[in-house]
């Protein structure tokens, strides 16, 4: 993935994580992402395949990541 794309996928996430600690997991919904972002479904579900699951699992694994990176440095 280039430099842009990588770029878009962390802007679609920090997104849907803004929405899932505003409204909840259960009332996050992706066409509140998508609309809120001005971004088809189709473009979420580019970089997301897996939906709102494999977008969540996307975040808590960059949060894992940049935690564990300021505990060992």
């Amino acid at each position: 993935m280039d430099d842009n794309s990588e770029q878009k996928k962390l802007d679609i996430a920090a997104k849907f994580k803004e929405c899932f600690f505003t409204y909840g997991m259960v009332d996050t919904i992706v066409t509140q992402v998508t609309q809120d972002m001005h971004i088809s479904k189709k473009t979420f579900y580019k970089y997301f395949k897996g939906g709102k699951q494999e977008c969540l699992y996307y975040i808590f694994a960059n949060i894992a990541e940049e935690s564990l990176s300021e505990l060992t440095s």
